[in-house]
């Protein structure tokens, strides 16, 4: 979301998860099922939404003020207030792809790339946001001042308790997972 909308700054972040079973990611621990509003800097907001039950959002949609933009599997849909209907529209091609992207600033003729660390430090603070939503059962304006996992704290003090037993990793299945 961010990317797509130049990298604005998190204003605040309001968040539920549902987590009944001792799913884990990678050795980290994670929810069964997740949603979020964040708004941004502009007044800009997103909806970011996880493993929630069907019917499934169809598309990536962009709401502007005089239209809408839909992404779906490859096609790039246009609405605006004026028009009826859908007019399908070719985004313009980006300036360089991540791998380009990647080589200039290592060899320094950029500053930073979208997929450099700093980027994915502000995506794991937004997660946890939405975790510490849920914690303090309010509004989390930004940056996050909890510096431990409001996840981990939720379930160690029991308000996440575990009611399907049998913890299991989605990438990297643990011992007890390999029969």
């Amino acid at each position: 979301m961010r990317y797509h909308l130049l990298d604005p700054e998190t204003l605040w972040v309001i968040g539920q998860i549902s987590r009944t079973t001792d799913r884990w990611e990678r050795r980290t621990r994670c929810e069964d099922l997740c949603t979020g509003l964040i708004c941004f800097e502009g007044g800009a907001r997103g909806v970011y939404e996880s493993d929630l039950p069907q019917p499934l959002l169809p598309a990536a949609t962009v709401y502007g003020t005089t239209g809408q933009i839909k992404a779906m599997e490859g096609d790039v849909l246009l609405q605006n207030d004026k028009a009826s209907g859908w007019k399908e529209i070719q985004p313009p091609a980006e300036g360089s792809d991540q791998l380009q992207e990647l080589v200039d600033w290592m060899e320094g003729k950029i500053a930073e790339h979208r997929s450099s660390g700093q980027q994915a430090r502000y995506t794991m603070e937004i997660m946890m946001a939405i975790y510490e939503s849920l914690r303090i059962k309010n509004v989390v304006e930004m940056p996050l001042k909890t510096r431990e996992s409001p996840l981990e704290l939720m379930v160690e003090d029991g308000t996440l308790p575990v009611l399907k037993p049998g913890r299991y990793d989605l990438r990297h299945p643990f011992p007890e997972q390999q029969k």
